[in-house]
């Protein structure tokens, strides 16, 4: 069957190629409609897809819109991202704390190794003051977040890992097919 395309208002046509003539006859035998049948039903999705285009703009063929299991994939290891960079982090202020705390000490036996009563005592004071900071710091961000990250509130780090591979696995099977 050979298809006629008709110009606008001229009286020329065009002969649909052949390689389109295939893709039409596949879609058509693919679900079991005419020949003509599969031309208006995919006319009608490129027009469709026109408009999603105008829509979404022309990432509408992104995973990330039409798959949500893509898009959860990308939360979940943005998830395990910062979970894993906060516990470098806590371990980096644990050792600026524990650092900073030493220097306090040395500071504190310098000072009383000093003689003068009146200026002991306030940077004696101060010193207090620093060290009581330093553990309200340790306390709070350091041991605080440390013991949260270690309960596993919301999700098993392990587990997380491990789904996060079978989906990138499953998804190297798929793209790999095409």
């Amino acid at each position: 069957m050979k298809l006629k395309i008709f110009g606008g208002r001229t009286k020329e046509k065009e002969e649909l190629p052949e390689n389109i003539r295939v893709l039409i006859k596949k879609y058509a035998e693919k679900h079991h409609v005419s020949y003509l049948q599969a031309l208006k039903e995919l006319i009608q999705k490129g027009l469709r897809y026109d408009e999603l285009e105008r829509q979404y703009g022309k990432d509408v063929d992104s995973r990330e819109l039409w798959d949500k299991r893509f898009y959860y994939l990308k939360i979940e290891s943005g998830y395990l991202y910062y979970r894993l960079r906060l516990k470098e982090v806590i371990d980096e202020l644990k050792t600026l704390a524990i650092r900073f705390a030493g220097v306090l000490g040395n500071l504190e036996t310098c000072y009383k190794q000093c003689v003068n009563s009146k200026a002991l005592e306030v940077e004696l004071k101060r010193l207090e003051d620093l060290k009581e900071f330093i553990r309200y710091y340790l306390d709070t961000y350091v041991i605080t977040v440390n013991r949260e990250l270690e309960e596993k509130k919301y999700a098993d780090d392990e587990d997380v890992i491990k789904f996060v591979e079978e989906t990138l696995k499953k998804y190297k099977k798929y793209f790999m097919k095409e």
